[in-house]
């Protein structure tokens, strides 16, 4: 039996540590301040409900709903909405796009 040639294989990362720009402080008293996000790879479940191509078109209010899916540290969509800088949210949904996109 031949043997395959050995393809190169590109390895899909399972997460990504977003470093934040402006850190969240939930608390408001400047402890535990939150200085990066990790974003991990959407499942077909983290998806229901939602639009890709609204993902990929950066629609704010899906990410607003999505990323409490697949964040670390744990956040509402309500404390993305009033934390999460417009820069921060921006390299948040970039991160997305190339984990739905394979890169």
């Amino acid at each position: 039996m031949p043997e395959k040639a050995n393809a190169p294989t590109k390895v899909q990362e399972k997460s990504k540590a977003v470093p934040l720009t402006e850190p969240i402080d939930l608390n408001g008293n400047g402890e535990n301040k939150i200085d990066k996000l990790t974003i991990r790879r959407p499942t077909p479940g983290d998806l229901r409900g939602l639009s890709i191509g609204n993902l990929l078109q950066a629609d704010a209010d899906t990410y607003y709903e999505y990323l409490p899916r697949v964040l670390t540290p744990a956040l509402t969509s309500e404390q993305v909405v009033a934390h999460v800088d417009i820069a921060d949210l921006m390299s948040l949904i970039k991160a997305t796009n190339e984990m739905i996109e394979g890169k």
